[in-house]
């Protein structure tokens, strides 16, 4: 990741180990995000919260609350697997 994230760049969110690995949601970015804002919102969204996954869950609406990201709809395309393209199929 590089120093700071954009004005205009696309942010996939993700979060999970192999087969617990989701895509939670993507976004377009409205104020730069360095380390220290990350630093400061994830410190603040962590303190708040009972458990790692609670924090995870408030990481986005956070963000989009204090104005650095908004949501972008999406429509996921899966593309195959083991070697084969997918038919036409949306999920």
């Amino acid at each position: 990741m590089t120093d700071e994230i954009p004005v205009g760049k696309l942010l996939l969110f993700s979060q999970g180990q192999y087969s617990d690995y989701i895509v939670t949601s993507l976004a377009r970015v409205l104020k730069p995000i360095n380390k220290e804002v990350w630093d400061r919102i994830s410190t603040e969204v962590t303190t708040a919260s009972d458990w790692a996954r609670d924090a995870m869950n408030k990481m986005v609406p956070r963000l989009i609350k204090d104005g650095y990201i908004e949501e972008v709809e999406y429509q996921e395309f899966y593309l195959g697997g083991y070697g084969e393209l997918s038919k036409w199929e949306k999920t």
